[in-house]
């Protein structure tokens, strides 16, 4: 071998020796650098810069994009091996990224760093997140700290900024949790579809949406829906539209202090083939909605809230504020139950209602109004049968409801005992929504005990049968749930209706979670 041959040998050899040495140390990593973590490993995720701590998807290779005249470039891949690499610790710093991500595995946590730091657009014209439990059980995802705007409203019309799509009935999609999230001109803010339940939205904006703030596709059961200090405004439709077509209500949706506001239709739209039960609005303010629909319109009507789907039972208005349109034409209603709906009770108490064109409150029947406040000008309130408004009445007062199998009825555990009644003329209307949060080993046929009052018993033959839905119970399709006040009881007994025969409900038919929304109406003891 000549010497110049070996030199090169030499020269290789050291080189060779040089880069390894570079590649142990970006693995080994001195400070300030994170060395490859064991989930990585697990994972197969390889990262590209070990500067950032593990879960932040510049670790992974997202670039945030800087403007004109830089290409806008799909950071989805990075965001996805984040994900995988550490789902419960995913990071997004500030800055703008073009992405859409679909989370199909267990409890993935997105944090931004707020949503006046970090945006997320959508790439493509789909929804920048979408939840889908077809693969897989979800469960426990969180999203928080994070503006999501649409990349072009005009060009992508069907980029959703949330939509959730429990589409597999047979797998969770379950206590998923938004904060802090803003969304901007979507296709619909949130799009709910299929099966997803117990689940949070905290300081949660969607406004100027293509259509809608929120909208529930509602073909399965969507239940168990909590929102808190959200608002939903100047949508190009409704603030919320649920159209439920699923046998199963959709059950025990709470607004807390949410502002509905300068949306072109209705604030809220309940329709569909099916419907909703123990609803609540508490604390919420609704102004200048129904702009863009005529006065008289039917279908829907020109009113902050429109329902007319064919189940809306328990349905509270409580302490909420409802204005018209500044300098413009009010809407004719503030709330309007239209008479189609086939079972529907409520209650309004505590409101306060700016003008209307024809009356504040049109609820056919089974409606308990309380003292509400109305301006000058402002018809108060229109019925049809069975609703009362009780300022005429006296005072509502409130009442415990309880379960009880067999006649026992301690150690249950709730997650809501509520009920309300009022008296007139010896004619007790009580209404009361109870939910179970465990069971206890007590047997025998159900009740819902804790009436303030017994019903009379002069008449013998006098059973009084209460309007009655339920959610959570092992009955077969076709079995209905029905209450009967016996003469001089002061408790509710339990039923189910099957192939034209009543029989007892008892415990072996209650779910751990089972929830009762009650109507009745009875005349008092002698």
């Amino acid at each position: 071998m000549q010497r110049r041959d070996l030199s090169k040998i030499l020269i290789a050899s050291a080189a060779g020796s040089a880069l390894l040495s570079a590649e142990a140390k970006a693995q080994t990593c001195t400070p300030a650098c994170y060395p490859r973590t064991q989930s990585e490993i697990d994972a197969m995720v390889v990262p590209t810069d070990l500067s950032y701590p593990p879960g932040d998807v510049r670790r992974y290779g997202a670039v945030a994009y800087q403007g004109p005249p830089a290409a806008i470039t799909n950071q989805t891949v990075a965001f996805n091996r984040a994900i995988a690499a550490h789902p419960a610790e995913v990071s997004v710093p500030a800055g703008e990224f073009y992405v859409n991500l679909t989370i199909t595995t267990y409890g993935v946590q997105i944090r931004g760093m707020g949503r006046e730091q970090t945006t997320l657009r959508n790439f493509a014209n789909a929804a920048i997140i979408t939840i889908d439990n077809s693969v897989s059980d979800i469960r426990g995802f969180v999203l928080e700290g994070v503006y999501l705007r649409n990349r072009d409203k005009n060009s992508y019309t069907s980029a959703d900024g949330i939509h959730v799509r429990g589409v597999s009935a047979e797998r969770l999609c379950d206590f998923l949790s938004f904060k802090d999230v803003y969304i901007f001109q979507m296709r619909h803010g949130i799009h709910l579809e299929g099966r997803t339940i117990w689940n949070t939205f905290d300081r949660v904006v969607a406004v100027e949406s293509i259509e809608n703030g929120l909208y529930l596709n509602g073909t399965n059961n969507c239940s168990v829906q909590k929102f808190v200090n959200c608002r939903f405004a100047a949508n190009g439709q409704n603030g919320v539209l649920v159209n439920h077509a699923f046998s199963d209500l959709a059950t025990a949706w709470s607004f807390d202090t949410c502002n509905f506001e300068l949306n072109l239709k209705n604030a809220i739209r309940i329709t569909g083939t099916h419907g909703i039960q123990s609803w609540s609005f508490t604390n919420c303010y609704l102004e200048e909605n129904a702009s863009a629909l005529a006065s008289g319109s039917l279908a829907p009507r020109k009113s902050h809230v429109f329902i007319d789907c064919e189940y809306a039972m328990g349905v509270q208005f409580q302490a909420c504020t409802m204005y018209g349109n500044a300098g413009l034409v009010g809407p004719d209603w503030a709330i309007y139950v239209d008479a189609g709906v086939q079972f529907v009770g409520g209650s309004v108490q505590d409101c306060r209602f700016g003008v209307t064109a024809q009356g504040a409150i049109h609820w056919p029947k089974n409606c308990l109004i309380g003292a509400n406040h109305y301006e000058t000008g402002t018809l108060s309130f229109r019925r049809t049968q069975g609703s009362v408004d009780l300022r005429e009445l006296g005072l509502v007062h409130s009442w415990t409801p309880t379960i009880a199998f067999g006649g026992y009825a301690g150690a249950l555990a709730y997650t809501n005992q509520s009920g309300c009644y009022s008296i007139h003329g010896g004619v007790l209307n009580a209404t009361c929504y109870v939910s179970m949060s465990g069971k206890t080993s007590a047997v025998g046929q159900a009740r819902i005990v804790g009436l303030p009052l017994a019903a009379r018993s002069s008449i013998p033959n006098l059973i009084v049968t209460a309007a009655l839905s339920g959610d959570g119970f092992a009955v077969g399709p076709g079995v209905q749930i029905v209450g009967r006040v016996h003469p001089g009881q002061s408790a509710i007994d339990l039923l189910k209706f099957e192939n034209g025969t009543l029989s007892p409900l008892t415990d072996a038919e209650f779910g751990p979670f089972a929830a009762l929304s009650v109507t009745v109406q009875y005349h008092l003891g002698d």
